[in-house]
């Protein structure tokens, strides 16, 4: 995992460390640095975990000081928006786009680079209004802080296995595969459909999914559950009544 500086970070950083040291960057290293040094900006699996921790906390920061509507008017809220989404929280995204749409930012990224006036942006009191009646919905799961710790975590526990773009034993077109110790999640394709295979114990459980709207966010959210209980050693007992509960749930 490289670093702001080009470092590579010890593979026994731990997330609470890793944590503040992006807390501190942010306040630090201005954004242009952030993206000279880490990928292109996407929604694929792979993309930097630093460099979605470090728009999640940009963002953090911008709400200690001004209001949510002001913070969402931000020229880089599309990547604001892409990190949630990025960590499994769609729900999050989601009110952001629509206080986004309601709210446009003054400065819109041109098409080519660069970033232009938005003339079309009018905003009257109503805006702002309707606006922070939406945000009250926001942070439901937790705070930002909270949310990027968590995230952290598991990138740093699960391992991203070299599978991607191949098929599996049962020609299953692989998009994303993960493990941590003895347990196993994937996304995986079957002609038009898409599905999460995880696998508990040597079980597999197969969820119903839909690529693009929220198998990220299942797939965040069965490995947070998951490599919790598995750190808490549960008996034999306990660990059928959580795989019971935690994929019936979610089907």
């Amino acid at each position: 995992m490289q670093w702001i500086d080009g470092r590579e970070l010890t593979e026994n950083i731990t997330a609470e460390t890793l944590f503040e040291m992006i807390c501190s960057a942010v306040s630090e290293h201005p954004i242009e640095k952030w993206k000279a040094v880490y990928t292109p900006y996407s929604l694929e699996h792979n993309t930097d975990p630093i460099y979605v921790s470090l728009w999640l906390l940009y963002f953090d920061s911008l709400l200690t000081e001004s209001d949510i509507c002001d913070c969402v008017r931000n020229s880089y809220i599309m990547e604001i928006r892409q990190s949630f989404r990025i960590i499994g929280d769609n729900a999050d995204a989601e009110i952001l786009e629509e206080i986004n749409n309601i709210l446009p930012p003054d400065m819109i990224l041109f098409p080519g680079g660069g970033y232009i006036s938005n003339f079309l942006a009018e905003i009257t009191d109503k805006h702002y209004a309707k606006g922070r009646m939406l945000a009250q919905k926001l942070f439901q799961k937790g705070d930002i802080k909270t949310l990027v710790k968590s995230y952290l975590k598991r990138r740093l526990h699960w391992k991203l296995l070299d599978t991607r773009f191949t098929l599996d034993n049962d020609e299953n077109f692989i998009i994303r595969e993960e493990e941590y110790k003895d347990y196993r999640i994937s996304v995986k394709l079957k002609n038009d459909s898409c599905f999460l295979e995880c696998f508990t114990e040597g079980i597999s459980h197969k969820i119903p999914c839909n690529l693009d709207k929220n198998s990220i966010e299942l797939f965040e959210k069965i490995q947070g559950e998951l490599e919790d209980f598995i750190d808490s050693k549960g008996t034999v007992t306990e660990k059928e009544t959580f795989y019971r509960n935690l994929f019936s749930n979610i089907i």
